[in-house]
């Protein structure tokens, strides 16, 4: 009896080794309906986050800030409209990207925060913020530092000087010539950019107008407006109070030197 059961088991434990069974189970690794977890979500993660302040020197100097930072997502599932920043709890607002550089971007100015700008926000800590499609979130910072170096300052011309329709614009050199900084010119009459010129050297304190402007002989409205501008290596940059002159034919010059300064003309 114990022989027979005994051949009953190797009976079995063989037909069992050679039964396939079905592999339709989409759980079973083996089965070509299997079908694989989605890996678990990794969040964004967020670098380079760094602001550059620029400064319009007045009366009542007026400060910008340019916010920049890299977000990437590994998963490629990132929320690029809710990408947002702070500094310590006032909400600066949502950050915008660009594509040809692949920096997120936000730009605020006085206007946007009631705030003293560097009374209350110097020394203090920027956090941007991103999440994706499944909530997850990842953070970045800097601290921000508003600059207080004296701004750069024109030299000529001032003061409603008379000058050619292409004048030489000089001013009085900023920093040291090593401090790696550049510097740029606007022309503006009426609201408007009428000429420009960016990155000029730091050892430079000239440039010439190679635009022809319209005299302000024809239109005794033409009062022109320059500003310089000096800007950091790492993108801080301030801007000097307006320079002021009127354009003339250079043959005329000496006939007008008077009118800058005489108040009666211009009533």
């Amino acid at each position: 009896m114990g022989r027979s059961w005994l051949l009953i088991l190797i009976f079995l434990v063989a037909s069992g080794c050679a039964w396939t069974p079905e592999r339709d189970n989409p759980v079973d690794p083996l089965s070509p309906y299997h079908i694989s977890p989605l890996p678990p979500n990794r969040p964004p993660q967020v670098g380079q986050v760094r602001a550059v302040t620029h400064i319009q020197i007045s009366s009542d100097d007026f400060h910008s800030m340019e916010i920049s930072c890299n977000v990437t997502d590994p998963d490629l599932n990132l929320r690029y409209d809710l990408v947002s920043a702070v500094i310590e709890d006032i909400a600066l607002g949502y950050m915008s990207y660009d594509g040809q550089i692949g920096l997120f971007f936000l730009r605020i100015s006085e206007n946007d925060l009631d705030v003293r700008w560097r009374d209350d926000l110097d020394g203090d800590t920027i956090w941007v913020t991103a999440v994706d499609d499944s909530g997850a979130t990842a953070r970045g910072w800097a601290v921000y530092n508003v600059p207080a170096r004296n701004p750069p300052i024109v030299r000529r011309p001032d003061n409603y000087e008379w000058v050619s329709l292409q004048p030489v614009l000089s001013w009085y050199a900023w920093g040291s010539p090593n401090d790696g900084h550049t510097y740029s010119v606007r022309v503006i009459l009426y609201e408007r950019t009428m000429w420009d010129t960016t990155g000029i050297p730091a050892n430079v304190d000239s440039v010439k107008v190679t635009r022809t402007l319209p005299s302000t002989q024809e239109d005794s409205s033409r009062r022109y407006q320059w500003y310089l501008t000096v800007t950091e290596q790492n993108g801080d940059s301030r801007t000097s109070q307006p320079g002021l002159f009127l354009c003339k034919e250079p043959d005329t010059l000496a006939t007008h030197s008077f009118e800058a300064y005489n108040p009666e003309y211009w009533k």
